[in-house]
């Protein structure tokens, strides 16, 4: 490949909405470029190629057979499984283009998980284990301003998306010494602010109700959820603790006719017909202000498990950071980042049942992350679009010239070669060089072309040496640690 025929060329001038450093080189090297979809070019082709081609092949020889699917779906080859004998079942499908989904059927280990695992492995250094659903794990990295966010504990590693209930460890609820409830004049006060101004109380010593509908195609139930005054209710955890029902807050009329109160003063207490699902933080909670469900009254002094009963104990706030780790009690702390890969096992008609995808754009994008520095991208020698780019400074040298190109062309039949053959200065194209990641540089200078080296830079190490012009491929494949005739990359 000639530098000059790489379409797109390097750019500088980079659009917004990049996030991550790695992020802003691969759209500056011209590897991807994104607008109404994203597009892997040359150069990009060629890094996706080598970590797919390494990943099938690695797939092939665990028993894992190759299907095409328009869009990924497991129950369409389990309806295909009419035989016991038939189990275990191995597959995986690329689609989408840029993701490889997995799937195993009948086998009671987790061997998708742990291939997904030893692949990601092979390539990322720093990966978080993102806890989604209960049979649900995410493969993340962490990359500043990225969109996935989830939270993480420092101390015992736990990680969870903000939307997963958090499954706390049991509690005996200390508190203050309850005290006799109350009803207490609030006018107009349907908000918590209004009413911890007029009560002069913090956020935290109120609970708030809200009426929500779960329903599916057959029925409709209504709810009281409750959470801490301070806490708004996330309806995602709501809709997972109620089994994937779909919910949604109730209306005005709804609520009147449900509590006998407007609005605002929904509570607890002595609440009827509606069955009750509670925040685990409602339960530690003592002598608290709720609705009184009654127009213009509140009650104060409220105790959970004295007043009122709760049905669901669940976790139903959303999740904030500086919340308490349900492993550990230590604080979990917001995190940005991509995901790379799903993992989901689970039974289906009895039948032992696991799923992976693995999404290869974010992998290139976490890759790109790890391999670089303040000049470009450093990519491994076992993943490099090319592993070589041979710079002949002068190229109005014709003997210099014409060397570069048979030492280009030599090297290029064994390890996938750029030769940089365009009319620009040497601090360009050592500036596109650095950027574009290549592993190894072979510099071909005026003088020492003369005295018959060439210096080779490593670019991971930042390293140069002169060798021997003769003995350039000798020493290249040396470094590469691969045979003359074999560069393939290989598990």
């Amino acid at each position: 490949m000639k530098m000059s025929e790489l379409f797109p060329s390097s750019l500088f001038n980079l659009p917004a909405g990049l996030t991550g450093r790695g992020e802003k080189y691969l759209y500056q090297s011209g590897i991807f470029r994104t607008g109404n979809t994203v597009t892997l070019f040359s150069l990009g082709v060629e890094l996706f190629k080598n970590i797919t081609d390494a990943v099938e092949e690695y797939l092939k020889s665990n028993g894992f057979k190759k299907i095409i699917q328009k869009d990924p779906s497991y129950q369409d080859i389990i309806k295909e499984v009419t035989s016991p004998k038939q189990l275990p079942l191995f597959f995986y499908s690329f689609s989408g283009g840029f993701h490889f989904y997995l799937y195993s059927i009948g086998e009671k280990s987790s061997k998708v998980k742990d291939i997904i695992d030893y692949i990601l492995k092979k390539y990322i250094r720093e990966m978080v284990d993102v806890v989604q659903e209960s049979e649900k794990i995410s493969k993340a990295v962490i990359i500043p301003q990225a969109p996935f966010k989830f939270f993480t504990c420092s101390f015992c590693r736990y990680s969870t998306t903000a939307d997963y209930p958090l499954k706390y460890l049991p509690d005996n609820y200390p508190g203050e010494k309850g005290k006799p409830v109350e009803k207490v004049f609030t006018p107009s006060k349907k908000t918590i602010k209004d009413l911890c101004d007029f009560l002069g109380i913090p956020p935290e010593k109120t609970i708030k109700t809200l009426i929500y509908k779960a329903y599916t195609e057959k029925e409709k139930n209504y709810f009281a959820v409750l959470v801490p005054g301070s806490r708004n209710i996330d309806e995602r955890k709501l809709k997972s603790v109620l089994k994937g029902k779909e919910v949604e807050l109730a209306g005005i009329e709804e609520v009147e006719r449900l509590t006998g109160a407007p609005h605002g003063f929904a509570g607890p207490v002595d609440l009827k017909g509606l069955k009750i699902i509670a925040d685990i933080e409602v339960a530690k909670m003592r002598n608290v202000v709720t609705g009184a469900n009654e127009r213009d009254y509140h009650l104060i002094n409220v105790n959970p498990g004295r007043d009122f009963y709760i049905d669901i104990l669940a976790d139903v706030k959303e999740t904030q950071e500086g919340d308490s780790c349900p492993l550990c009690g230590n604080k979990l702390n917001i995190r940005e980042g991509i995901k790379i890969a799903e993992w989901e096992k689970f039974c289906y008609k009895n039948m032992e049942a696991e799923t992976g995808t693995i999404y290869f754009d974010n992998v290139i994008l976490a890759l790109s992350e790890q391999n670089c520095d303040e000049k470009g991208l450093k990519w491994p020698s076992t993943i490099a679009p090319y592993k070589i780019v041979v710079i002949p400074i002068n190229v109005k040298d014709e003997k210099l010239v014409n060397y570069a190109f048979s030492l280009y062309t030599k090297l290029n039949k064994i390890i996938p070669t750029v030769i940089d053959d365009r009319i620009q200065s040497p601090g360009v194209k050592f500036k596109d060089a650095e950027l574009l990641g290549f592993p190894i540089f072979i510099i071909l200078g005026p003088k020492s072309f003369e005295k018959g080296t060439a210096e080779i830079k490593i670019r991971k190490r930042d390293e140069k040496l002169e060798i021997d012009i003769v003995k350039v491929i000798e020493k290249v494949c040396e470094l590469l640690n691969l045979p003359t005739k074999d560069c393939c990359v290989e598990f």
